[in-house]
C-alpha cells in the first residue's frame, strides 16, 4: 500500500514539475506565433530559442533552438533562424564561434546568478 502511494505521489509531482517547466501554459498544444518556431522538449511543446539565446542544459531545461539552428557547447543557439527567413524574409544568424573565453565567462555569470 505504501509503495503504491509513493508511486502515485511521484507521478503527480512529475506531472506538476513538467507543467512548471513549460511556463504553466497548456504544454500539450503546439504554441503559435513563435518567432523561431515550435520545438518539442521532453514530450512538451515550447517556443524555440533564437540565434545567440541560451539553450541546452540538463534535459534541455534552458530550451532548444528553433529551426535551422543548433545548441553549441557554450550553451548558445548558433546558425540562422529558418522560420524568420521563410515567414518574414529576414535573415537572423549567430555565427560567432564558441571560444573558451565565452564558455568561462558564461560559467562565471551563471554562478553569480545563483547567489
Amino acid at each position: 500500500m505504501i509503495s503504491s502511494s509513493l508511486v502515485l505521489v511521484g507521478f503527480v509531482w512529475t506531472t506538476y514539475a513538467s507543467r512548471i517547466s513549460c511556463g504553466g501554459i497548456d504544454c500539450d498544444k503546439k504554441p503559435e506565433n513563435c518567432t523561431h518556431g515550435s520545438v518539442e522538449i521532453r514530450k512538451k511543446w515550447a517556443c524555440g530559442k533564437g540565434p545567440g539565446e541560451i539553450c541546452g542544459g540538463y534535459l534541455d531545461a534552458k530550451g532548444k533552438c528553433g529551426s535551422g539552428m543548433y545548441c553549441d557547447n557554450c550553451g548558445l543557439c548558433r546558425g540562422c533562424s529558418s522560420k524568420l527567413l521563410i515567414d518574414h524574409n529576414r535573415l537572423e544568424c549567430n555565427r560567432n564561434p564558441c571560444t573558451e573565453h565565452h564558455h568561462a565567462l558564461r560559467k562565471r555569470l551563471a554562478s553569480m546568478r545563483n547567489f
